[in-house]
């Protein structure tokens, strides 16, 4: 195959699911869970709003990965960058919480306040 001798590895369907999931998890889980916080009550913001600002606040966790990288020489490997993802999303749901946000967020599925 072309691009073994410089070792990369052919992707196959199963592999870019995977990855297209990570990534999605990686930027929307924090970015939503950031949404909340700043605004977590339901009517503010139509949910295609709040998924786009979900995006948004989730390049977060490589905006902070990057700084702490390049601007602080922190050697960041996989833990740290688990732990970044988990503070963030932990950041957020305890913002979300302290506004007045309820936890169960099923009664915003059905529409309930």
């Amino acid at each position: 195959m072309v691009g073994e001798e410089y070792g990369f590895v052919p992707l196959d369907g199963w592999t870019i699911a995977l990855l297209t999931l990570q990534i999605v998890l990686i930027i929307i889980v924090p970015g939503f869970l950031l949404s909340l916080a700043i605004f977590p009550k339901r009517n503010v913001m139509a949910m295609s709003e709040r998924m786009a600002l979900s995006f948004g606040l989730g390049l977060a966790a490589p905006l902070v990965i990057y700084i702490l990288n390049n601007s602080m020489n922190v050697l960041v490997n996989a833990t740290l960058s688990w732990i970044i993802f988990a503070a963030l999303c932990v950041i957020g749901f305890i913002g979300f919480v302290n506004r007045g946000g309820d936890p169960n967020l099923m009664k915003w599925y059905r529409g309930e306040e």
